[in-house]
């Protein structure tokens, strides 16, 4: 086991974004490591809720971003959009780069290792500044490859020249914020001693059964698993839940995660799409892309509830796509049904649907209420998707995401001492050969 290292996690974006990153910030605390976790502000409450663990804000700069203008492009199915909305991403992430970076500067601190959402695209330069090293980590596939295109472009396979070809939009984005970095840096000292170089330099969070590790990816690219935390023993489903899906038929899960998106619309299909179906359905509010009110018999709005807990206990899972419901609806061996709507979610789908877990995705806003019941009826009738779920449910519980990433990050730190030592023993040795007599 490593000694005890510093460790400054770095995560930017919606929840689906944090959890994975403060899983990992759990279990390296519980490892022993004294561990820091830079995000949004609006999510000091949930780090804080494990005592071991240190928070800083790096801005909350994105809070209102999905409630914003940006996000009617949600809505817009055309491929122009889906290639727009990244850059309209990162230029609002460019615009208000200096309060991002001057919270991604203290939470860096003084680390031992940094460990960064490819987001934030300047964080290794941050991290080189200050003479640290740092790891990528995503819950998406996001190095270059020929296998598949860029995966938050939401594009098809494009052949495997055209598809490494969408990985140069990353340096594009770079090269968007690097005179913001420049004068972010200028006036803060020279640079430290380069960082020693580490084996790995990237780990994604989702399993290798899900998506296949691409065989032109580099060495250094690990792909560890999911970091899913597992359920606590204090967790519960509220007893109106409990008793909801014990009372008849296993309903249907439907949740859209932190997609607002015209949120009266997408109840109004729910409702009637389960009415033609004839099944019943619990209705995820998520950050408001479902309205709940006054909901028929038949439905169970909820909010903030383990899916870890309550997907095994529903007939299937309709959902936007987002990496991690995507894994978890997987890991209870429950069909799925993705309708996505923008970035990494259409890929998603698709690796559902590859997978034979369930039907091809459909993209929420062309869904209406007839089309919607069809799918579910072919979601819980067709025994092949549950059949293909249980495959993939049994390779995921065989996999231990978060323990291997906790491997990777203190190999990393065993690699970075070693450095230091070797950096340590030149001077030691001087100091020996100018203390004997001449």
């Amino acid at each position: 086991m490593a000694a005890p290292g510093r460790i400054s996690l770095l995560t930017l974006g919606t929840r689906g974004d944090t959890a994975p990153c403060l899983a990992l910030a759990r279990a390296l605390a519980a490892a022993g490591h004294d561990v820091t976790v830079g995000a949004l502000g609006r999510y000091q409450r949930l780090v804080a809720k494990d005592k071991r663990l240190r928070f800083v804000s790096i801005g909350d700069t994105l809070d209102s971003f999905l409630d914003s203008d940006v996000a009617r492009l949600l809505a817009d199915q055309g491929v122009l959009a889906r290639l727009k909305l990244p850059f309209i991403m990162q230029r609002m992430i460019s615009r208000l780069t200096a309060e991002l970076m001057e919270g991604c500067r203290r939470a860096i601190g003084d680390a031992d290792l940094i460990v960064h959402h490819p987001l934030l695209i300047f964080a290794p330069d941050l991290a080189r500044h200050a003479g640290i090293p740092a790891i990528m980590a995503a819950a998406q596939p996001v190095a270059p490859t020929g296998a598949f295109p860029l995966c938050v472009l939401g594009l098809p396979d494009v052949g495997r020249t055209l598809n490494r070809a969408t990985y140069r939009l990353v340096a594009l984005e770079r090269m968007m914020t690097a005179h913001r970095l420049r004068a972010f840096l200028r006036g803060r000292g020279p640079p430290a001693s380069a960082p020693p170089a580490l084996s790995t330099t990237t780990m994604f969070a989702y399993s290798p059964t899900i998506v296949p590790r691409p065989l032109d990816w580099e060495d250094g690219v690990v792909v560890t698993g999911c970091w899913r935390a597992r359920p606590r023993k204090r967790w519960r489903l509220s007893s109106e839940l409990e008793a909801f899906l014990s009372d008849g038929a296993p309903p249907v899960y439907i949740g859209f995660g932190s997609m607002p998106w015209n949120p009266r619309r997408n109840r109004d299909l729910i409702v009637e799409a389960v009415r033609l179906w004839g099944g019943r359905a619990v209705i995820g509010r998520g950050w408001g892309g479902v309205e709940t009110a006054d909901l028929p018999r038949g439905f169970f709005a909820v909010g903030d509830t383990p899916h870890d807990l309550m997907f095994p206990k529903v007939a299937a899972v309709v959902h936007h796509g987002g990496a991690g419901t995507t894994a978890t609806g997987l890991a209870a061996g429950r069909p799925s049904f993705v309708t996505p709507m923008v970035m990494d979610q259409p890929f998603w789908g698709e690796r559902v649907h590859a997978l034979g877990a369930g039907p091809p995705p459909v993209r929420l806003a062309k869904l209406d209420p007839p089309r919607l019941a069809a799918a579910l009826e072919d979601l819980v009738s067709n025994p092949s998707y549950a059949a293909a779920a249980g495959v993939v449910a049994q390779a995921l519980a065989r996999e231990n995401g978060l323990a291997a990433a906790v491997r990777l990050v203190e190999s990393a730190l065993e690699e970075i001492e070693a450095a230091r030592s070797d950096a340590r023993a030149p001077t030691a040795h001087a100091s020996l050969r100018s203390a004997q007599p001449a």
